[in-house]
């Protein structure tokens, strides 16, 4: 440690110096690389379901991600995929239509298997933007949270744990942010209802 009285001794380029080689391999936590991939990604066109070629141009660990996808999500995602040991599967997260019986919808992700072994793709709707919040009531107490981290999140647990029903994994998204990881050990999720008031 260099006291006040010493700095006048040690030239101030020194110094920059060696803070540079100190912190040269340190890996700051939101680290975000860029890519220069493609891949093929089925989408919805008046045509019936199409395969579009996407740029995925950032990439964390596994995980591949084309433009649309909010900066803020990308920490997010990479930190689910660690907590559910996902990293052995190559994820592509991108922004498309997303479809129930025929109807386009925001509270659902669409995953598919691409061809060839790439990996697992995860469409993100559109529509929705990462500031739209939804008001949930978790164990009798009130919530905000973002809907496009609840649904990317159920996704996610639909791949870790395929047995579950899809009431378990969307109570359970919805528990893990509110209340943290710890949800997932005890197996059954908090009591979730939308807050209409």
């Amino acid at each position: 440690m260099i006291e006040r009285g010493q700095m006048e001794r040690f030239p101030v380029h020194l110094i920059t110096r060696k803070r540079v080689q100190m912190f040269k391999n340190v890996v700051p936590l939101n680290w975000i690389k860029k890519s220069e991939r493609w891949v093929l990604v089925p989408s919805y066109t008046s045509r019936g379901i199409r395969r579009r070629l996407k740029a995925l141009i950032k990439v964390k660990g596994n995980c591949f991600f084309t433009s649309g996808v909010a900066h803020q999500l990308i920490d997010f995602v990479y930190r689910a995929v660690v907590q559910l040991e996902l990293r052995d599967k190559k994820l592509i997260f991108s922004r498309g239509s997303v479809r129930r019986n025929r109807r386009p919808v925001i509270n659902a992700v669409d995953i598919c298997e691409l061809d060839w072994d790439v990996g697992l793709s995860l469409i993100i709707p559109r529509t929705l933007s990462y500031s739209r919040e939804i008001k949930l009531l978790i164990d009798n107490e009130k919530h905000r949270l973002r809907l496009m981290e609840i649904i990317v999140l159920q996704g996610l647990l639909r791949i870790a744990f395929p047995e579950k029903g899809r009431k378990w994994h969307s109570a359970m998204a919805a528990s893990v942010i509110a209340l943290g990881w710890g949800m997932l050990e005890k197996d059954t999720p908090a009591e979730v209802y939308v807050d209409n008031r």
